[in-house]
């Protein structure tokens, strides 16, 4: 029996498909826990896809909700996030920037890391 998926453009589309099913189920009913979790699912396609615009547009209900859950590690993920994207357009300082943000998320959240 295997125990393991290889990560393949098929596997990734199902993913990405079910977690966006999941984030307009979970706003549907109001959970915004569970639409955040969904939504930070969302993030990982459009991030190994180098897909910046895509990334940035999720990122946008990221920082609605995060706020509101108040989780760090959502606010961790957001930060990493966002230092990923600052790079990928060149912008060195504010990559930075977020990169110690989610630094000092990080020391509070040691198993995250």
């Amino acid at each position: 029996m295997r125990w393991s998926s290889t990560s393949t453009s098929e596997t990734a589309a199902r993913q990405e498909d079910a977690a966006r099913e999941a984030a307009v189920l979970a706003a549907r009913l109001g959970d915004d826990e569970a639409q955040l979790y969904a939504i930070d699912k969302l993030l990982i396609a459009p991030m190994f896809r180098g897909d910046l615009d895509a990334t940035r547009r999720i990122l946008v209900e990221h920082e609605q909700l995060a706020p509101r859950v108040g989780q760090p590690l959502f606010l961790l993920l957001e930060a990493q996030v966002r230092a990923t994207v600052s790079l990928g357009e060149g912008q060195l300082d504010e990559a930075e920037a977020h990169a110690e943000a989610a630094s000092e998320w990080a020391h509070l959240l040691p198993h995250a890391g």
